[in-house]
């Protein structure tokens, strides 16, 4: 039951954790509908979203990214808020609109870190998983986009780095020399998120290069995904996890049925 201890910043992340899907939505309503700006938006669609309810989540993104238009002007959302739209239609298994949300994205006018390579780095992803839906001429306009934000004063480090690995046009060591090792940055790389997106992304990488099968990135990604791992331990390290749009996608793309299998050239 919720408590005075719910004031503390993750107790509904201890709460999700613990499979309280009620209670811990119930305090991220409250915390919705009480608190403006940025804050507002955290927790809520992650919760639903983990709870298995993608249709609910991309409702709560949608209506965030509306009233972020009605207060500050046209796509003044964060971008992660379009990451994380798009993520719930994919979930959903509505990948037009998950590809219409991170085409939309891309107009964001805020991102983390501020080099806004989160949405074309998921079209680019898109382009790999469902190449018949986003077919590679449009993938190279995207990755024309990327490079040009890539070559921005805002994208010198991390999280632009994993849009550049993702790419391949860094190595490992070069990312991982990119993670934030001071705050506030790190915050949010005291979990595993920088370890587990350089896994996921690698994956990714190697298929579209054909280095690895859809089944061996499939492997990788299940192991990545399996929820028993998060279940338990540090809470900092869930709420990392699962603020990371590409969880869930993995998590999707192993659990879906297999009607659509991707040939990769």
């Amino acid at each position: 039951m919720r408590d005075s201890a719910s004031d503390d910043i993750y107790e509904p992340w201890k709460l999700l954790q613990s499979g309280d899907f009620a209670d811990a939505v119930a305090i991220f309503r409250d915390r919705c509908s009480s608190t403006r700006g940025p804050g507002r938006k955290r927790g809520l669609g992650e919760g639903l979203m983990w709870a298995g309810d993608y249709s609910t989540a991309a409702d709560h993104f949608r209506d965030a990214i509306a009233r972020d238009a009605k207060h500050q002007g046209y796509n003044a959302s964060n971008e992660e808020d379009f990451a994380f739209l798009g993520a719930a239609e994919w979930c959903s298994e509505d990948y037009e609109a998950a590809i219409k949300a991170w085409s939309e994205g891309i107009k964001a006018i805020g991102s983390i870190g501020g080099g806004r390579t989160h949405c074309p780095l998921l079209l680019l992803l898109s382009s790999i998983l469902r190449p018949q839906l986003y077919r590679r001429e449009r993938a190279e306009r995207i990755l024309l986009i990327l490079f040009k934000r890539l070559n921005s004063r805002y994208a010198g480090g991390w999280p632009a780095s994993e849009a550049r690995f993702a790419a391949g046009l860094i190595d490992e060591k070069a990312l991982e020399a990119s993670w934030p090792s001071t705050p506030p940055l790190n915050i949010r790389l005291l979990g595993p998120e920088g370890e587990w997106k350089r896994d996921f992304y690698k994956a990714a990488r190697d298929l579209a290069a054909g280095i690895i099968s859809i089944e061996d990135a499939k492997q990788t990604w299940r192991s990545l995904s399996e929820r028993s791992r998060y279940g338990s331990g540090e809470v900092k390290d869930f709420y990392s996890i699962i603020s990371t749009p590409e969880f869930f996608i993995a998590d999707h793309e192993c659990t879906r049925s297999p009607e659509i299998e991707i040939p990769i050239g």
